[in-house]
Protein backbone atom coordinates (compact mmCIF):
# COMPACT_ATOMS: atom_id res chain seq x y z
CA UNK A 1 0.00 0.00 0.00
CA UNK A 2 1.43 3.13 -0.80
CA UNK A 3 1.52 6.49 0.87
CA UNK A 4 -1.93 8.41 1.70
CA UNK A 5 -2.85 11.58 3.63
CA UNK A 6 -4.70 11.00 7.21
CA UNK A 7 -6.65 13.58 9.77
CA UNK A 8 -6.48 13.59 13.45
CA UNK A 9 -9.76 13.01 15.33
CA UNK A 10 -11.65 12.83 18.36
CA UNK A 11 -9.20 15.50 20.31
CA UNK A 12 -5.61 17.15 20.08
CA UNK A 13 -3.16 14.60 19.90
CA UNK A 14 0.62 14.41 20.58
CA UNK A 15 2.89 13.88 17.72
CA UNK A 16 6.10 11.79 19.40
CA UNK A 17 9.64 11.95 18.19
CA UNK A 18 9.51 7.94 18.34
CA UNK A 19 6.49 5.13 18.17
CA UNK A 20 5.59 5.29 21.91
CA UNK A 21 4.25 7.00 24.52
CA UNK A 22 6.69 7.99 26.62
CA UNK A 23 8.54 9.06 24.13
CA UNK A 24 9.46 13.39 23.58
CA UNK A 25 6.65 15.16 22.25
CA UNK A 26 7.36 16.99 19.15
CA UNK A 27 3.77 18.61 18.21
CA UNK A 28 0.58 18.70 19.22
CA UNK A 29 -2.17 18.22 16.42
CA UNK A 30 -6.09 19.27 16.82
CA UNK A 31 -8.87 16.71 15.41
CA UNK A 32 -9.20 17.78 11.81
CA UNK A 33 -6.05 18.79 11.05
CA UNK A 34 -4.76 16.83 8.04
CA UNK A 35 -1.23 15.64 7.02
CA UNK A 36 0.87 12.71 5.11
CA UNK A 37 1.12 9.41 5.84
CA UNK A 38 4.85 8.06 5.62
CA UNK A 39 4.61 4.69 7.48
CA UNK A 40 2.82 2.42 10.22
CA UNK A 41 4.82 0.04 12.64
CA UNK A 42 2.46 -1.94 14.28
CA UNK A 43 0.03 0.44 16.56
CA UNK A 44 1.80 3.75 15.42
CA UNK A 45 2.50 5.62 12.72
CA UNK A 46 4.61 8.38 11.58
CA UNK A 47 3.69 11.35 9.61
CA UNK A 48 3.88 15.07 8.26
CA UNK A 49 1.56 17.50 9.46
CA UNK A 50 2.30 20.64 8.31
CA UNK A 51 5.79 19.92 8.12
CA UNK A 52 6.48 18.78 11.51
CA UNK A 53 7.30 14.97 11.71
CA UNK A 54 5.98 12.49 14.47
CA UNK A 55 4.30 8.99 15.45
CA UNK A 56 0.96 9.07 16.05
CA UNK A 57 -1.56 6.21 17.48
CA UNK A 58 -2.73 4.56 14.20
CA UNK A 59 -6.64 4.56 16.34
CA UNK A 60 -5.92 8.65 16.82
CA UNK A 61 -6.14 9.46 13.05
CA UNK A 62 -8.30 8.43 10.15
CA UNK A 63 -6.68 7.54 6.88
CA UNK A 64 -5.72 4.21 7.68
CA UNK A 65 -7.24 0.48 8.94
CA UNK A 66 -6.50 -1.35 11.74
CA UNK A 67 -4.02 -4.04 9.76
CA UNK A 68 -3.13 -2.00 7.08
CA UNK A 69 0.37 -1.91 6.08
CA UNK A 70 2.14 1.13 5.51
CA UNK A 71 5.89 1.40 4.36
Amino acid sequence: VGKGTLMVTGRERTLHAEPRDSARAVARALPGVGGRLLSCRGDWCRSDAQGVCGWVERHDIFGVTPTETVE
